[in-house]
């Protein structure tokens, strides 16, 4: 919070988006990625994104780099795809079987850190 010149006003911080939840509807096997997520997870339309397993039920997408290795909890599935020029990201079969989910199903997208965590949503 900061002081205002105005005695006894606060300016409230802006809530950062990173840690909003959103859900997404996934259709063809894809969901449309929203702009204030590409935006704060710094992310451009053909660019790629790996994927990897986390735990039961969730996957995570992260900008793609050339080092696979496993990280903490997460392993690499081998899979990767690029966002579309209308934002959308196909989430391959493989991980939507992973997931249990079909066309018309939601899923939970949030940030944390460098990570694009998917969830089905319950």
């Amino acid at each position: 919070r900061k002081q205002n010149k105005s005695p006894g006003l606060i300016k409230e911080p802006i809530e950062p988006k990173l840690n909003r939840l959103s859900l997404l509807e996934i259709k063809e096997g894809k969901i449309r990625i929203p702009n204030f997520l590409l935006e704060s997870f710094n992310l451009e339309v053909s660019m790629q994104l790996q994927f990897f397993t986390k735990d039961q039920g969730t996957i995570v997408a992260k900008k793609h780099r050339y080092e696979f290795f496993t990280e903490g909890n997460l392993f690499f599935t081998g899979q990767s795809r690029v966002v579309n020029k209308d934002k959308y990201l196909n989430i391959p079969k493989k991980l939507r079987n992973y997931l249990n989910v079909n066309n018309g199903d939601v899923l939970e997208v949030k940030i944390e850190g460098d990570k694009l965590v998917i969830k089905k949503a319950t």
